[in-house]
């Protein structure tokens, strides 16, 4: 896995690859979208979960 994602949790479904994690601030968000991008990989969904 990409450096940027190893503090996140992944599970690889028959479609589909959800990953999870904690994201500090939009910077580090911003980033991870970027380097998603960069990797040719197609984001369908972006959820914020409630509680820590």
């Amino acid at each position: 896995m990409v450096e940027e994602l190893a503090e996140f949790t992944g599970a690889v479904r028959p479609t589909e690859t959800v990953i999870s994690g904690q994201i500090r601030d939009q910077a580090e968000l911003h980033g991870i979208l970027d380097r998603l991008q960069e990797l040719g990989l197609d984001l369908v969904e972006v959820k914020r979960l409630s509680g820590g």
